[in-house]
């Protein structure tokens, strides 16, 4: 186990290099301010325009204030503040589970179910170590390492500021709340059965597309049709949002030739790098009900009730009866220094 004191901060704001990252996208960006009228068929582009779009929340499967874990759990987290269960942390489904980070727990125990929970364990407050277990500033909040002897356990108060990361993403997709739908895309909602957004058409890199929640609502589980190339990136705005509670519910995807696969059972890293749900501008809960994609949703109460995989980015996140799972194509292995940018930069229409 690899025990360091201080280490440098992963999401370290450098403005010099977010200036070159700037002007290289600057280049191809037309129409959107995005990516348009050029073929991205590597997931490489993807990974860059994700880093803009959400910033240092890249690295994490949910990057929240509240983190609750009620059931098992397949993904890692950024939070500030953490809450544990008596259930296992540990991934199945990749050999780099990434990096953890928490300012700080409620008294309970992060218990690390194998040597795939996590690569490294970032806490803002300082520990210390009896054999099998990491103690906090109380000897009521533990970390259980037993099954993962290999994790690096670090201290490091200011590793991530996570109101500023969940605020990056309020910014930047508060201004896509504002468009229309992308030339070229295709939403019909008409029979909960067989509704469809098809993007194929579309020429950017970045698709719009506008659903109200009375539309969503009225849609049925896997009557949603997704059709899409692998490189592009869907946006679906979620808009006139009146209830307190809003749900997403299994869909279908069909990415290119391949055959359809639904949300819930899937965990591809290009489904859930590229599809996007956008509740910029909603404050009361979302639940999760079998979702591939990123979930953005800085005001609002996340809650997980069938297993989804994807990122989500909320004031508050449980996973109340399902497992988040993580599969981005993507993962820092180590804490070493990253640059993302600290301010967003919004796409403007043509």
């Amino acid at each position: 186990m690899k025990l360091i004191g201080k280490i440098k901060n992963m999401s370290r704001r450098t403005g010099a290099v977010f200036m070159a990252v700037a002007m290289l996208l600057a280049g191809l960006a037309v129409g959107m301010g995005i990516f348009t009228n050029a073929a991205y068929a590597e997931d490489e582009n993807v990974q860059i325009v994700l880093r803009r779009l959400i910033g240092s929340a890249k690295p994490y499967a949910v990057t929240a204030e509240d983190v609750y874990v009620s059931n098992d759990y397949q993904a890692n987290f950024a939070a500030n503040l953490f809450h544990p269960s008596e259930h296992w942390v540990g991934s199945d489904l990749s050999s780099n589970p990434g990096t953890f980070y928490f300012k700080d727990m409620t008294p309970g125990t992060l218990k690390l179910k194998n040597d795939k929970s996590a690569n490294n364990i970032v806490v803002g407050v300082p520990y210390t170590i009896n054999g099998n277990l990491v103690t906090l500033n109380s000897p009521e909040k533990n970390i259980y390492i037993a099954n993962n002897k290999n994790v690096n356990i670090y201290f490091e108060e200011n590793f991530l500021d996570v109101t500023a990361a969940i605020s990056y993403a309020r910014n930047t997709f508060a201004q896509f709340a504002t468009y229309q739908n992308t030339k070229g895309v295709i939403a019909d909602y008409s029979d909960m059965n067989r509704s469809v957004i098809d993007v194929n058409g579309c020429t950017d890199q970045i698709c719009v597309v506008n659903i109200t929640a009375a539309e969503l609502n009225s849609i049925q589980n896997g009557g949603l049709k997704i059709y899409k190339p692998q490189d592009k990136i869907v946006v679906i705005n979620v808009k006139n949002i009146t209830d307190d509670e809003i749900s997403i519910r299994e869909y279908a995807i069909k990415e290119g030739n391949n055959n359809f696969v639904t949300s819930s059972a899937n965990n591809s890293a290009t489904i859930s790098d590229t599809i996007i749900w956008n509740f910029a501008d909603y404050d009361g809960t979302v639940n999760m009900n079998g979702v591939c994609g990123i979930l953005v949703a800085p005001d609002a109460s996340v809650d997980l009730y069938v297993t989804s995989s994807g990122r989500v980015i909320a004031d508050r996140f449980e996973n109340i009866s399902g497992e988040m799972h993580f599969v981005s194509a993507d993962i820092p292995v180590e804490t070493e220094p990253d640059t993302y940018p600290t301010e967003a930069e919004i796409p403007t229409t043509a």
